[in-house]
């Protein structure tokens, strides 16, 4: 392993990762952000990367307008990590742990949907994240 992004869940982890991110330097990288439901001040929402979840299930939107106001917000926003996961263990694939080995499962499901190579679907999102996540160039290995 040659670096970590911890990603938060809410706003009451982000001084525990901040902390972490200053006793392991160039190994732990803070990854912050608030869920679209979570209702945190901005003074809260700080950090490292912007991470949101656009969340169209039924118990936070009620509808079109709610809709459109997560896609608003979204909008203005350059860079984000996005996600589809509404952190219930039904929503995720039975059997296959949420752990970062399993990232193959997805992408062999994007490239297959996709039409195009494993290869191409690895150097992709990798470009992607280095986009996004710049600090992390530096532990990539030749």
């Amino acid at each position: 392993m040659l670096a970590i992004l911890a990603v938060a869940e809410h706003a009451g982890e982000f001084e525990k990762i901040i902390e972490l991110s200053q006793r392991f330097p160039g190994f732990i990288f803070p990854c912050l952000g608030v869920h679209p439901v979570q209702g945190v001040s901005p003074e809260q929402q700080r950090g490292a990367s912007l991470q949101v979840g656009l969340d169209f299930t039924p118990r936070f939107v009620r509808g079109e307008t709610d809709k459109d106001v997560q896609r608003k917000v979204l909008i203005r926003v350059e860079k984000a990590l996005l996600h589809a996961f509404d952190g219930k263990p039904s929503v995720a694939m039975e059997g296959v742990r949420n752990e970062p080995r399993n990232v193959v499962v997805s992408a062999e499901f994007i490239s297959r949907v996709k039409g195009v190579s494993l290869q191409t679907v690895m150097d992709v999102t990798t470009q992607n994240a280095l986009r996004l996540f710049p600090k992390i160039t530096s532990k990539l290995r030749p």
